[in-house]
């Protein structure tokens, strides 16, 4: 299940640059 915490850290530094 590292896949999962991988995409979860991708998905969290776009969402903070996109803010």
């Amino acid at each position: 299940k590292k896949e999962e915490t991988h995409r979860m850290a991708e998905a969290n530094r776009a969402f903070a640059h996109f803010r």
